[in-house]
């Protein structure tokens, strides 16, 4: 594979400081509102709280995110900008992420960051990063996980690939530490790595061999048995228990595994209200959104009726254009063998149909984020690496109209942006957008 065209090191640089000082700026903006807990902050703030006074609260989740979240606490004290300033500091990181597995995928700044763009009016990573939950945390490590993965393709030598490889099982860890979905782009990962050694053994090769491809008979040569154990399983499974020792400190391993079990059966078969519940074989199609949160209406200054509003709805365009751009990223992965394509179309595959498979009583659309989030990085492929590059106007066309959405939408996903009863209903196209019961 060819390397970042030369001269853009410095470029590149100067791209990382602003995606993240610019996206941090779009996070922090208005975040002290509303000024109440709110969603799952009623459950995370409480365990961030009590991890600072040594008491162990909500065990139904790893530690890891909620250790992180009590930064903030330690900083700024009791206050909504202490309850959001880590998670809104992740979710930028969470945009250096898409860039940074951008630039391994597509070998080329532009296309890295229009799949920052797009992630970015995708909405559902605002709305997140505002909000002191612990998905925005698993999400940032995975993507710097599957960044370096991903960089392992075209490692120049085997120990810079058994690097990568070491920094891809650290992400991996860290991100399951976070939130368990987390183990699905890790077992993802592993499954190619064993089918890659399979055809390898097989020896299998493609005919008229070429730079894209996701497989080559040379492919990881140099790295050992004992290196991908060591990368892929036991780097993972000890970051994974090292997170959990500020929170419960050493744990013997039968009470580790059973205090695993306890939690895994809570999740599974908990139960939630019956409005926030929605089937997974509905979420790619925006059909039930989540609220966050939803006050009484109140008149403010100026005599308008308002609310503070914050829907977990995802921009309707970002999310209905990313199913085509996952069927193209799907048609370059079987016809023309390309490996950006592959890594996209399994990895939105996989992070969503595990639903079919995880066994929860209760879901809700909130559980779609990790999926959705690869339909940034889908678009940026579909306008670039295909026959719709030759269109440039298009990718500009799109992304404006996905920015003006972005933008018409902020009354219902910031909380700082107060919402009026036209506007509510205006931006409730369908029915099942509406909140059933205003003022909860």
């Amino acid at each position: 594979m060819k390397n970042v065209w030369p001269g853009s090191r410095c470029q590149i640089s100067w791209s990382c400081a602003g995606i993240f000082v610019g996206g941090w700026s779009l996070f922090l903006i208005g975040i002290a509102s509303p000024g109440i807990l709110y969603w799952d902050e009623v459950n995370y703030i409480p365990a961030a709280q009590a991890f600072l006074m040594g008491i162990i609260e909500n065990r139904e989740h790893p530690p890891l995110a909620k250790e992180l979240i009590s930064l903030g606490l330690l900083i700024f004290g009791d206050t909504p900008l202490g309850w959001r300033f880590m998670v809104s500091m992740f979710g930028a990181l969470a945009l250096l992420g898409v860039y940074l597995w951008g630039l391994e995928l597509f070998r080329q700044p532009r296309p890295a960051l229009w799949a920052v763009m797009f992630t970015v009016v995708n909405q559902m990573l605002y709305v997140e990063s505002r909000t002191a939950n612990i998905d925005t945390f698993m999400l940032t490590f995975m993507l710097g996980a599957l960044a370096a993965f991903t960089a392992s393709w075209r490692a120049p030598t085997p120990a810079i690939c058994r690097m990568q490889l070491l920094l891809a099982g650290a992400g991996f860890g860290l991100s399951t530490a976070c939130k368990w979905i987390g183990v699905v782009p890790w077992l993802i990962c592993i499954g190619i790595v064993v089918i890659v050694k399979q055809f390898q053994v097989w020896q299998v090769n493609f005919e008229n061999r070429r730079e894209l491809d996701w497989y080559n008979a040379s492919l990881w040569s140099g790295v050992r048995i004992i290196d991908w154990l060591v990368a892929l399983v036991a780097i993972p499974f000890v970051l994974y228990y090292l997170a959990f020792l500020p929170t419960y400190g050493l744990i013997p391993f039968r009470e580790f595994l059973h205090m695993h079990a306890s939690a895994f059966t809570t999740m599974a078969y908990s139960h939630q209200a019956p409005v926030l519940l929605s089937s997974w074989t509905t979420w790619a199609f925006v059909r039930h959104p989540n609220y966050f949160a939803f006050s009484p209406w109140f008149t403010d200054r100026r005599g308008n009726e308002t609310a503070s509003v914050v829907v977990f709805l995802g921009n309707p365009l970002v999310l209905l254009l990313g199913l085509p751009a996952i069927g193209l990223c799907l048609h370059g992965w079987i016809v023309h063998r390309r490996l950006d394509a592959m890594l996209i179309a399994i990895l939105y595959l996989g992070l969503y149909f595990c639903w079919s498979l995880i066994p929860r009583m209760s879901t809700m659309f909130t559980y779609y984020f990790p999926a959705a989030m690869m339909l940034g990085v889908a678009l940026a492929y579909a306008f670039t690496q295909t026959s719709l590059a030759r269109r440039s106007w298009l990718v500009n066309s799109v992304f404006l109209a996905c920015l003006f959405m972005f933008i018409i939408f902020l009354p219902i996903t910031s909380a700082a942006v107060a919402v009026t009863p036209w506007q509510y209903e205006h931006l409730m196209w369908l029915d099942d957008w509406k909140w059933p019961r205003p003022g909860f």
